[in-house]
């Protein structure tokens, strides 16, 4: 399902979005297109939805920006937690891959350039988050020494520049060489290797001790930010 917001005044989009949300089962979700990032329509389910949604971002280009609400679990607290929220972002990224991994498989270039531009947005968006929001709070309330940091914004570098590969390879394959494909396959494979080191290492410090460090509330105003940024 795909809500073009573009043709739509501000307040029609800010309606449209609510009543796409309203019209999701739990786990389902809608493709939002928009020319910009629309934070009116976050905010409003910020407001009347608080807990029951994901948003994250798929495309932000200057004149294209998408991307995908999503109704979580019946049941699910309003109120969110870091550990929680950012395992979400880590599955959404697992998925991409081993949709990356198909299309290099099935020879589909055009499949693999779609799918590994959406990865860049989500994985800079993510560590955005990290960097900007989470390690923050963590060197604020813990007086945390700079290693840690120091050794995640160095993977976040390196996760970075292979994905830019990643695309580079794309494009070689989408020019006719075909053999370069298995360099994608490679990739992303090395990708999956990588990524589900650094998840864990994330999982088990850096958001784990975000929620003991932060209240409820504090908690749930954190993952709001995340959401805006």
């Amino acid at each position: 399902m795909v809500i073009d917001l573009r043709p739509l005044d501000p307040l029609a989009r800010v309606r449209a979005v609510l009543d796409g949300f309203a019209a999701l089962g739990a786990g389902q979700g809608v493709v939002l297109l928009a020319a910009r990032k629309d934070g009116e329509a976050l905010a409003a389910l910020q407001a009347r939805h608080a807990g029951q949604f994901d948003w994250f971002v798929l495309a932000d280009e200057p004149e294209e920006h998408q991307a995908i609400l999503s109704r979580r679990a019946e049941g699910a607290p309003r109120r969110r937690t870091t550990l929680e929220f950012m395992e979400t972002d880590h599955r959404r990224v697992d998925t991409l891959l081993a949709k990356i991994q198909a299309a290099a498989e099935a020879q589909d270039a055009a499949g693999v350039h779609a799918l590994a531009s959406q990865l860049k947005t989500g994985l800079a968006k993510h560590f955005r988050m990290e960097e900007e929001l989470l390690l923050p709070v963590v060197a604020e309330r813990l007086g945390s020494p700079r290693g840690p940091a120091i050794v995640l914004r160095d993977d976040h570098l390196f996760i970075a520049s292979l994905v830019d590969k990643l695309i580079a390879q794309s494009h070689v394959v989408a020019s006719g060489q075909v053999a370069a494909m298995a360099d994608v396959v490679g990739l992303a494979k090395q990708l999956v290797n990588v990524l589900a080191n650094h998840a864990g290492m994330e999982e088990r410090l850096l958001y784990a001790v975000t929620d003991l460090l932060l209240s409820d509330v504090e908690r749930d105003e954190l993952v709001r930010r995340c959401q805006v940024l």
